[in-house]
Order: structure tokens, then sequence, then C-alpha cells
């Protein structure tokens, strides 16, 4: 970063340099802007985001440029030249050049009756129009007998682009806080010239320094910038801690803060103490719904803890939106004023600590920890306020409050609660947390350890093989799947984090076994399934929504001609078998030897390890082929003639087809009469929006869905071919399929999920994310496999949006053992990681701490490879699923 003292980018420079282009919300005056801001933040990232982009309820408006405009009389002098004073123009005015007598050219005209010197501001972002602003001495020069004309020379495209500036300066910790900027008005100098220079400033002095926390500086246009950016970074929502609105910096009002709708956040808390420290007339006011970007970062759903900081309000002063606002209005010690605030508030916020109570069950008894009775120390607190200190810091200390929040709810000095807290970290009470959120530090090396489960987590879980078989209803989530530092319990998720009973944050990877493709509690996903909710789940007749959901189905999925809901994925592959059997008469299912799970019903668990409880009838009737292998399925036919009712596979897996494999399959099937069913269950939503079928171009007869197509809530599809679909159906003499039939295989508020779902894949570049971050994530990995010498023993398989691990042994074989190593000592660093599954709330930090993870946890690897892995695996190792005997 530019050093900003005594370089050639003085505020005043700035303001000079800025202050005479011509910006708008979109169009080359804003990138203009950005390539005057990046000189001086170099790292600064400027995005172009398409005209026609729809962000939220809004959308992009084609962008605007102008190169010419003005006002002539009869003799061909010009009156109003834009090239004098940008805001001679309406912002967004449409082109023109025209004669107009001066009845029809009054109503295109806006000046200031009261400040007849000064020119208005006005726009026409959203309506096709165009307009002229002079001041009222111009405008009362006017003959009203004579013809003007009028010269627009603009252009609104609707191929371009709006534009915004970005500037990240990564910390030890993920935690964020951002800033935000306008700079979508033209010569306006304090509206808003001043704040943006004073963001550039502390965003230069800010990157020379050390940080604790992530920082996040976005020069944006007003509103529609900020929904932009907001609805183009939704993954990250769940980092930002706070920030802060910039505006209005430079004029003589007191400094004024606007509360975020939180309003008693931690940067609430810490703006407002500084406040009345710092300007004894400074201003303080509640959230409202109405002003600058607060309120889009205030929305509903978003509802990020955004403050609002200036000197005047919006409209308080008479020189706003007009050319009144001009460099002379700027008072420079406002300037300065403001950055020196602006640069307190960093430092108490770096300087502030998070702690967490060790002891969360009951009181602490503070006399058996001689913390009761307290003499008077050298910093003159008396013994009952030092007390009550002690008592609030350990009320409230939960790993997200810091110390000025706390002293701020008793009411007592913040130094009074930092001796607490100095008393308490020294009876080992409370814990310093690295961030507001338990979140583990990015840099390698420095990566903290996760505590083993707690004596109360261990005994949940031991209850719970009391009461549940297994302990848990999903055999890949039990005990026997992980190393015995895992978390017992999962207490909520958000984005890619979960929580643990314990308290302890993760960054997962299994995803929901692949079902949470978006991230855990996606806002808008789980608003559309409570808002359906309110209407009812479950209904004597069919819903509408069931109709509504279908509908979104078949518009992505190629073979849906239709489609049929469960709530499952083994329901609707049994389906599937249910109804090629009934379609062709046949028995036999032939099913793919590599892929490892397609059903808990007879017809597939009786093929694996764990079959007890299934007739040797049953099982005999589904037999194998190999992958990639397609004379082991020509030898299915032949050994089987004309009795194989249906093919089962998936298009990929940790391999991709090779060749014409795929359709190799699918005119084996037709020619032979069977039905080709393909298991969506993982590709569907991962390798293409609409399926693996489209990704690789095939038409199975029926395909399954589920996992992420309702985002972590129960629903799958059955999709296929309309004359096999419809025999489970009314419309036909055949006899009758018995095909899904259950209570909740339409559940109104899972369909709305999954309707939601839909929505954002096809409107946000989910799918090119998963692919982004999988490749980030690989190629991060293979470096480290690279320099630990670990290529023939550590494996990162499958496609980049899906990607899996293999352990293997000193003798190159598989190894359960090694594998739980691993998961271990990911787990000890707070990485959840049994897969490699990436989803769109993962972010680059993200990514990158769990290569770090990785990093650390693959050297203990190799260690065990020399040495042998008992001596660093803490337990048994983990077990297959499928197995005869636990």
């Amino acid at each position: 970063m530019a050093n900003y003292e005594g370089s050639l980018h003085s505020m005043g420079e700035l303001l000079q340099e800025l202050y005479p282009i011509c910006r708008s919300i979109t169009g080359n005056g804003v990138r203009q802007t950005l390539e005057i801001i990046a000189r001086v933040l170099p790292e600064l990232r400027m995005h172009e985001v398409p005209s026609g982009t729809r962000v939220f309820d809004w959308i992009i408006p084609p962008e605007w440029n102008i190169q010419d405009a003005y006002l002539e009389n009869e003799s061909g002098e010009r009156l109003i030249d834009f090239k004098n004073q940008n805001l001679h123009v309406v912002s967004y005015s449409t082109a023109i050049d025209r004669q107009l007598t001066w009845q029809e050219l009054i109503p295109k005209l806006y000046s200031l009756p009261q400040k007849p010197t000064w020119i208005p501001y006005r726009t026409s972002y959203y309506k096709r129009d165009w307009g002229i602003c002079l001041t009222h001495q111009q405008l009362q020069t006017l003959d009203q007998e004579s013809q003007y004309r009028v010269r627009i020379d603009s252009q609104l495209n609707e191929h371009g682009s709006l534009s915004y500036g970005e500037l990240f300066l990564p910390g030890r910790l993920r935690d964020e806080f951002i800033f935000s900027a306008h700079i979508c008005h033209p010569s306006m100098a304090n509206d808003n010239l001043s704040a943006i220079v004073v963001a550039m400033l502390l965003a230069s002095k800010l990157a020379q320094k050390s940080r604790r926390y992530s920082y996040r500086f976005l020069f944006a246009p007003g509103t529609i910038g900020c929904l932009t950016w907001l609805a183009q970074n939704r993954r990250a929502w769940s980092s930002i801690r706070g920030g802060l609105v910039l505006a209005l910096l430079g004029d003589s009002n007191p400094l004024t803060y606007k509360r975020s709708r939180h309003a008693m956040s931690r940067i609430d808390l810490l703006v407002q103490d500084h406040l009345t420290k710092h300007d004894e007339q400074g201003r303080i006011l509640s959230f409202a719904p109405t002003g600058y970007d607060e309120r889009q970062f205030g929305s509903q759903e978003i509802n990020l803890p955004v403050g609002r900081l200036t000197r005047s309000q919006e409209g308080e002063y008479q020189e706003y939106h007009s050319s009144g606002d001009n460099l002379s209005f700027i008072k420079p010690e406002a300037l300065t004023n403001s950055l020196c605030f602006l640069e307190g508030i960093l430092d108490s916020l770096e300087s502030d600590r998070v702690y967490r109570s060790v002891v969360t069950t009951g009181e602490v008894q503070l006399g058996r920890h001689g913390l009761y009775d307290l003499p008077v120390g050298s910093s003159g607190i008396c013994s009952s306020e030092q007390r009550l200190a002690i008592q609030w810091t350990l009320n409230l200390a939960n790993g997200q409050l810091g110390l000025q929040q706390i002293a701020t709810c008793s009411r007592l000095p913040l130094e009074t609660h930092a001796k607490a807290a100095d008393l308490l970290l020294d009876h080992q009470l409370i814990e310093e947390t690295d961030s507001l959120n338990q979140n583990k530090p990015i840099n390698h090396g420095s990566l903290k350890s996760i505590p083993k489960p707690s004596s109360v987590a261990l005994a949940l879980s031991a209850h719970a093989h009391d009461v549940i078989p297994g302990g848990c209803h999903t055999y890949a989530k039990g005990d026997d799947q992980y190393p015995e530092n895992a978390p017992r319990f999962i207490e909520s998720g958000r984005g890619c984090h979960v929580y643990d009973s314990d308290g302890n944050r993760f960054i997962e990877y299994g995803m929901g076994l692949r079902s949470v493709g978006l991230g855990h509690a996606y806002p808008a996903v789980c608003q559309a399934a409570a808002r359906q909710m309110l209407l009812g789940s479950n209904f004597t007749r069919p819903a509408t929504i069931e109709l509504q959901a279908a509908e979104a189905l078949r518009e992505i999925i190629p073979n849906a001609e239709m489609v049929k809901f469960t709530k499952n994925g083994s329901d609707a592959t049994t389906a599937a078998v249910k109804l090629a059997r009934a379609f062709t008469g046949r028995d036999r299912v032939v099913i793919c030897r590599e892929h490892p799970f397609f059903s808990t019903d007879d017809w597939f668990i009786g093929t694996t390890p764990m079959n007890a409880g299934i007739p040797d009838a049953i099982r005999e009737l589904t037999t194998f082929f190999a992958y990639n292998q397609i004379e082991s399925l020509l030898e299915q036919f032949r050994k089987f003639p004309n009795q194989i009712s249906c093919v089962i596979l998936e298009a990929a897996t940790t391999s991709e087809p090779e060749g014409n494999f795929l359709i190799e399959v699918q005119e084996i099937c037709r020619s032979e009469g069977a039905v080709l069913v393909l298991d969506e269950m993982i590709t569907g939503f991962r390798w293409h929006l609409g399926g693996a079928q489209a990704e690789y171009g095939i038409i199975p007869d029926l395909s399954t869905f589920g996992k992420a197509l309702g985002n972590g809530f129960a629903v799958a599809a059955l999709t296929g071919r309309r004359e096999i679909m419809q025999l489970g159906g009314l419309q036909h003499a055949d006899p009758r399929v018995f095909l899904l039939s259950s209570t909740h295989g339409a559940e109104t508020l899972a369909l709305a999920a999954a309707m939601e779902n839909i929505a954002i894949y096809r409107s946000e570049p989910v799918i090119e994310a998963l692919y982004r971050q999988g490749r980030r994530l690989r190629d991060g990995l293979q470096s480290i496999i690279r320099d630990l010498c670990l290529e023939n023993h550590f494996l990162v398989l499958g496609r980049d949006c899906n990607l899996v691990f293999a352990t293997l042994d000193q003798q190159l074989n598989r190894s359960q053992a090694f594998r739980t190593l691993v998961l271990q000592e990911l787990i000890r660093r707070g990485v959840l990681a049994p897969s490699l599954v990436v989803s769109y709330s993962h972010t680059d930090a993200d990514i990158d701490y769990t290569i770090s993870a990785f990093a650390e946890a693959l050297e203990v690897y190799k260690l065990a490879l020399r040495h042998g892995v008992e001596m660093y695996l803490e337990g048994r190792p983990s077990k297959p699923v499928f197995r005869q005997f636990n």
C-alpha cells in the first residue's frame, strides 16, 4: 500500500481531482473515480456486474454515459453548457436533440427559487426521461417567446454494467468489519467526496498496520451498488460483525451516529462510547429505513450490524444536493477530525477483547476462588465494585460480547472490567476467544486446538445409544465413522460453519451428506419455508405448490416430462425400480458396483455386507456391472436375457466416464428394452443446474434427485419419461402401480424451500462458485501434498464441486486408521471434513484456513507413516458403514 502521508495525493489534491468527474450509478465516471481510488489503494479490486442483473427486488439499469449537453438560444449561444458544470443535466437523461418552445421546455427545467445562484442535483435512474438543471437566475433570463435547441448526447447501454470497488484487508481472524462510501454523485464535495477521501486515507493507514480483524472497504454507487455487492457476496454476510456507512464528513456540524438496526451491537456501543468522549455535541440517532446504505445492510433478511457516521444528515444543510456543495464548502479540519475519530474506533476495536466463561452452568462460587472479598488495589477500585464487575463479566462473557459491551450493560468503567477480566484469566475462570464467534486464526502455524468433547457431551452420547439404535438416525453420522475427539452433537449451523453442543465452531465439508449446497440455514431458503409453514404444511387435497414445484423441476431437468416428490432418495430410487419392473414385466436389477449407495430398501441393501433380515430370493435379483467397462454390462444382459428391468448408476463419482461410456449404456438399455435409471442424488445441483444428464448429454428414462434439491430440507424427486411415469398415475388402463404415496411426500414447506433453492441456483452463480472454491481447495491441498511428498498416500479425488480424499498406508492400501487420523487432526483445528464438499457459503478465508489446517494435519500424517499410526491416533479407528459385524 502506498504511504498516504507526504504523497502527491493529499486530501485536498484528491478532492480537486475527483470533483469535476460526472458520476452516476453506472458509467465511465464511476470507473474513472475507482481508478483514482486505486492509485492510492493499489489492491482495490474493481468489479463489473452486467446491466439487467437482478439484485433482490432491483434490476441493474442500462449503463449511462454522457459526452455533451447544452441549451442554445436562437442565435446559437450556449446558455447552459454541461462542460462547464455537470450538474446541468439530470442524471440518466435520455438523448435528445430538438428545437423546443419555451412552453415545451419549461417542464424539463429545474431550479432552486430559494437559492437562485445554485444548480440543483436531479436524477432519473429508473424512468426514461430527460431534464436540464440551471440556476433560477438563468431560468429567469429565458425569453418566453423564443425557441431553444436542447441537445443531450448520452447513451443507455443495455449491455453495459455497474462498477464498484472493493478492498479487503485480511487480518489474523476471518471476522470482518465493513466500511462503505457511495461514489455515484457528480460534482458535490461533501456529498460524498468527503467520505470517499476519508475512507481512502483510513484504508491506507489501516493497510500498513498489523490487524487482528479483517476489514473490507466498499466504494459503490448508492443503493443499487450496495444491493449489488450484497447480492453478489452472500457468502460474506456471515463473517461481517459490524460496519459503518460513511457520508457527509466534511461540513462543520458535529459528528452524528445513526445506530444500526441491531441498536446494541458491538460497533454501535463502541461508536456511541467514543462519540460521548470525542465530541460533546455529537448526536446519536435511532435506526430508520431511510437515509444512505445503512438501510440496505439493515434490511430484514440481511440485517447486518452496520451503522452510519456523518456530520450533517441528508438534507440538513442548505447546500445539500446542489452546486452549493462545492469544494469551498468543505472544512479541512472537519475531514481531519472525522478521520481521527474513525481511527480511534478501529484502535478500540482492535484492542477490545472477547472472553468466554469456562463455567457456564450455575454461578461461580467466588469465595472458593478467592475473588469474593478483594482488597482495594493500587487502582483504588473498591471491593464491592470489583466484585460486581467480576459477576457481570462472568455472566456475559459468552464468546460474543466484548468488554466494551459488558461495561455498557453493567454501567461500570471499562477499566474496572479490564481488571476483573485479568483476575478471572489468572484464576482460569474465563478464556479469551480469538473472535466474536470463536473463529480460528487464519495464519498457518497458529491454529488453535479444539478440546475433546466435554463430559456432558459424552454423557448425552451414551444416553443417545440407550434410546436410539446406533445413537443417531443416519449410519454415516454414527460415532463409528469419526475419531474419538469428534463433536458428539451439532447444535446449529450457518453458512459453512457448524456449532457443537460444547460451543465449538467448525468449518464443515460434509454439508449434511452433500444435501446442503448453499449453506446451512441459508436465509432466503429458510424464510421461504417459514412463509409456507404459516400457510400450512399438509392438507386433505393437493396443494398448489406441488404443481408449481414440479414445473420448476421440469424447466431445468432434461428428462423431467413428469415429476413425483417424496421425502428421501431411497424412496425415489425404489419407486424407479418398481416402475421399471411394471413397465418391462421383468424382475432383475443391475447396479454399478463402484457406486456406494442407492437405497435403504432390500433390493440394494441385500447386496451389501449388512444384509441380515433380507431374504435370499430378493438379494439374488440384483447383480452388478463395472463402471467404465461396457463389456461387463453386456455380459449381464447375455447372462440374464429378457430378465433385466433396469440399470441403475450414477453418472460419475470420483471417476469420470471414459469416452462414450454413458451414451453406450443408454443405447444398450434401449436396445435390450431395459429402463435406464440415473441416480442424481449427488450430481444434481452440483455438476450442472440440469444435473449430470445435462452435463454429459444423456437422457435417462428415469432419474432421481434429492440431497441439494432443498438445501437440506427433506425433499427428493423422481423424474422421467411420461409413458413410464404415468404408470404410477390414474390415466392409463394398465395394472395400478403403488408408486409413491405418503402423508409427507409433498410437504409444502420442503417444496417451498426447494423452489427458492432452484430460484437462487438459476439467478446466482452457485454452480460456478462450487467449482471455483473446490478448485481453490484442491490446488492448495495438492501443493501441500507435493511439499510433504505424500502423493502416493493422500489422494484428492473427484470433481472440484464434489471432492473427497483417500488415505493410504505404508503399503499403499486404503486405511481407515489413517483416515481417522486425518479427521482427528482436522477436528482438533476446527475443521469437520468427512469429505471435501464445498458449499456456496465457503469463502476464500474458509478455504485458506482449511488448507492451513490440512498442512498441519498432513505433517502428522507423514510422521505416522514413519513411526506408525498407533503412536498418533487417539483411540480406535473409524469403520466402514457396510460391514457384517460391529
